[in-house]
């Protein structure tokens, strides 16, 4: 059901069950002013009928229970008034004609509006009222963090961190058999020089007598070895001597 205000025009959409069929006092949110709206069996009856132009009936006075929702209704658009700041100019535009509405002397009743065109407008006020409400709830949505997006992202970070740590125990178990392999390779080749310096010099005599091209390099090297043992016979014996002083001995 449709109802209009007959001061400032304004339109609701209401239940039918809210309006009975005798008709009921109802006020406007906007302007406060209050009127009587007949239910729908004073508007079935057709005009040449008997008994269509019954007398109007006695104004009573408004439910508390509907007082209350307009009320209700009137202190939330008040509210969301308040609340929207963009709009605040033609707020205070639309109070102040909507003040001076309520100053002016009201005008005749306008005849009542069928059911489906008071039905369209309290469709379309619980549309408006319901808008501020979604608008908020998304707004406030909007102030968190999404928290799909923080999950998706730790998931990256941990898929990363696992993938670098595989990958570093991977390379760290590569390195552990080449720094084996280097180790055993250095010590082989070390043991193998000394074989053949101890053995070039041992079997010098032999090596010249099958090589004679090696004699000069083979003797030299031996005079140079042999050199080195005397200086380190010599540190030996002067080491002994000066441990024996030492001691006493």
């Amino acid at each position: 059901m449709r109802l209009t205000c007959p001061n400032c025009s304004a339109r609701y959409e209401v239940d039918d069950t809210l309006v009975p069929p005798e008709g009921r006092d109802v006020q406007c949110s906007n302007c406060s002013t209050t009127w009587f709206q007949p239910g729908n069996r004073a508007r079935v009856e057709e005009p040449g009928a008997p008994g269509a132009t019954a007398q109007p009936a006695p104004r009573r006075d408004l439910d508390p229970e509907l007082r209350d929702i307009l009320r209700e209704e009137r202190e939330r658009e008040e509210q969301l008034r308040r609340a929207a700041a963009p709009v605040e100019e033609q707020e205070e535009m639309a109070l102040d004609s909507a003040s001076a509405a309520a100053s002016a002397p009201d005008p005749a009743p306008e005849p009542p509006q069928d059911s489906d065109t008071e039905a369209d407008a309290i469709r379309q006020m619980v549309a408006e009222d319901q808008a501020p409400d979604a608008a908020q709830r998304h707004g406030g949505r909007e102030l968190f963090p999404d928290i799909e997006e923080i999950n998706s992202t730790l998931r990256a970070t941990t898929d990363r961190d696992a993938g670098d740590a595989a990958t570093s125990d991977i390379d760290s178990m590569d390195r552990r058999p080449r720094r084996k392999r280097g180790f055993r390779l250095g010590f082989f080749l070390m043991v193998f020089l000394a074989a053949t310096a101890i053995g070039a010099y041992a079997y010098a005599p032999e090596i010249s007598a099958a090589l004679p091209q090696a004699e000069p390099v083979l003797s030299t090297y031996a005079a140079q070895v042999n050199d080195l043992r005397f200086r380190l016979d010599d540190a030996v014996q002067f080491l002994v001597a000066e441990l024996a002083a030492m001691t006493g001995m």
